[in-house]
């Protein structure tokens, strides 16, 4: 049930970016698909995420706090 609704809501995530990639709320929905990415395991792909982030916006202070956070717990997605 809560693996169900993760993986719907990464997929709902994940089409909001590729119909509106520029969108004003891009960064924020990447840092939601993001952590809907590392509870569902996906740890490399939410830090690469995480980084695509910070590469648009450098001073996104979440985004660090979670890399960090990953960093500690290993990223054991490969």
């Amino acid at each position: 049930a809560a693996n169900d609704k993760l993986a719907e809501a990464q997929k709902r995530l994940e089409q909001y970016l590729a119909d509106e990639p520029d969108g004003a709320k891009t960064i924020k929905v990447q840092a939601r698909l993001a952590v809907c990415l590392a509870r569902g395991g996906r740890m490399e792909r939410a830090e690469k995420l995480y980084k695509r982030i910070l590469e648009i916006n450098p001073n996104y202070a979440g985004a660090y706090n979670i890399l960090g956070y990953l960093h500690r717990a290993g990223t054991n997605e490969r």
